[in-house]
């Protein structure tokens, strides 16, 4: 029989292994790898994916070859942030969001955005730590968000460049799929048990 922490493990694992994450072209162009713009904070990729493998990269700032796209419309500005990144996530099954947590540096009048399937705003986080010259995280808690598809969208007003680190998504699979994965966990145990048996 599988232990209580052992359970949870196999059933978030199970929401983890039905995502599919992308790019959209809207996304801000990186310097190249090796760019650094303060100490320790180093690009290591270009990749837009890299942070949700704890990869860092380093995007452009919208004054300096990043995107245009604007959270309010018009002329990017320090009161219109620009769009640094925007992924899509999409499941196999239903899943819950639980959280989103990004770690990076320069995010000045960042706003982070969960949208739904329709690219409507299921919830936003407006933050401002500036350039520190270390890592700072965010957590983006999204409770009741519900779906196989989401954007994840980060605009940020800084106009050189916005450093991510990290990004880690925190999923529960809905009840039914819950209950298909211990059905199936159920199904092994009793056909190991009756293995045993002469």
């Amino acid at each position: 029989m599988l232990r209580p922490f052992a359970l949870l493990l196999a059933v978030a694992g199970s929401a983890m292994a039905g995502l599919i994450i992308t790019a959209d072209p809207s996304t801000s162009a990186a310097y190249p790898v090796g760019t650094s713009f303060e100490p320790g904070e180093v690009s290591a990729t270009t990749d837009p994916l890299g942070p949700f493998s704890d990869i860092p990269i380093q995007f452009k700032g919208y004054s300096n070859g990043g995107s245009q796209v604007s959270l309010h419309g018009g002329a990017c500005s320090p009161g219109n942030p620009c769009e640094v990144f925007l992924y899509n996530l999409a499941f196999s099954t239903p899943t819950a969001i639980n959280s989103i947590a990004f770690t990076g540096d320069a995010f000045n009048g960042a706003v982070f955005e969960l949208l739904n399937s329709s690219n409507a705003v299921l919830d936003s986080l407006a933050v401002s730590s500036g350039n520190v010259g270390h890592d700072v995280t965010y957590t983006f808690l999204t409770p009741g968000a519900v779906g196989t598809s989401f954007g994840v969208e980060l605009f940020d007003a800084s106009t050189f460049w916005t450093f991510v680190n990290d990004i880690q998504v925190s999923p529960t699979p809905e009840p039914a799929t819950c209950l298909m994965v211990l059905a199936g966990l159920g199904v092994l145990g009793w056909a190991r048990r009756r293995r045993r048996c002469p």
